[in-house]
């Protein structure tokens, strides 16, 4: 099975909204298509939670009360987590829209919106996160390999990097 795909069962689907109502159908939806789902009603108490370490997206509705959607997307951001977000909004409000997008979101859906499209762009995101981490784990064994290298072989490796023969 491909990470991130609906039946994945290593990864999460964070849900934030103000609105228990959208809170309850977006979780039985998401459960009823085989996620693993976490409902969150404030910014404040999502933002707490630590990095499950498992591939993961975040349902984040763009108007909420104290933080908005924006505010949240910095957060994560500035703490450089691999976090794909699809923004939810009632509102359609192109500058918003725009500055979601720009600092990286995934999707920007329209309440109410398709469940199909909701569940698509669900499935993006969780492939994206896992290839993300993918991506960070590749690296940070190569960091890992440089940093055990000796000094000499260290002084070698740079210079094979420069196209030098040893």
């Amino acid at each position: 099975m491909q990470p991130g795909s609906v039946k994945d069962a290593q990864s999460i689907v964070f849900v934030v909204d103000d609105e228990a109502t959208v809170r309850r159908g977006l979780e039985r939806l998401l459960r009823a298509n085989g996620h693993a789902v976490e409902c969150y009603s404030t910014a404040a108490e999502f933002l707490s939670r630590t990095d499950p370490g498992v591939p993961c997206c975040l349902l984040l509705d763009i108007r909420m009360p104290t933080l908005s959607g924006l505010d949240v997307q910095r957060a994560i951001n500035d703490g450089g987590r691999a976090l794909p977000i699809i923004f939810m909004t009632g509102f359609a409000d192109v500058e918003i829209c725009v500055v979601g997008m720009k600092a990286g979101a995934a999707d920007f859906l329209m309440k109410p919106f398709d469940e199909d499209q909701l569940l698509d762009s669900v499935s993006a995101a969780l492939s994206r996160s896992s290839e993300i981490r993918l991506a960070r784990a590749e690296r940070a064994e190569l960091e890992h390999r440089l940093a055990a290298l000796t000094p000499r072989e260290l002084q070698v490796f740079l210079l094979v990097v420069k196209g030098l023969l040893n």
